[in-house]
């Protein structure tokens, strides 16, 4: 009841031992690294794509764990903090504006023909 065995005689060029059916073909060395540093790209793409969002929250919580904090903790070190977060924000604002300034369009990132 088992399927017939096939000899290696019998396998077509596209079977070779190390192309069987029901397993991935074997790709060449370069072309996989090709793949991850095009997949690399479009992942940092995403992070940057999302940006703005999280620089929203990240603002939007420093400004509520200020006015929650100001009568409980001393108002001089909760400026400092809130400065150091508008701070570091912006210049992660300034990273994702340059990045997409010196970015190569989504079809090269996709195609594999932009900088990376």
């Amino acid at each position: 009841m088992g399927l017939p065995e096939v000899g290696v005689s019998e396998m077509s060029a596209s079977q070779s031992p190390r192309n069987r059916p029901g397993q991935p073909p074997t790709m060449p060395q370069e072309t996989d690294s090709a793949r991850e540093a095009n997949l690399h790209a479009q992942r940092i793409a995403l992070l940057y794509e999302a940006l703005p969002a999280a620089l929203v929250a990240s603002i939007g919580c420093a400004l509520a764990l200020v006015i929650i904090n100001w009568n409980v903790l001393p108002q001089g070190p909760l400026l400092i903090w809130l400065a150091y977060q508008l701070v570091l924000s912006a210049g992660r604002y300034r990273l994702a504006c340059s990045f997409k300034a010196g970015a190569p369009a989504p079809a090269a990132v996709q195609d594999g023909t932009g900088p990376l």
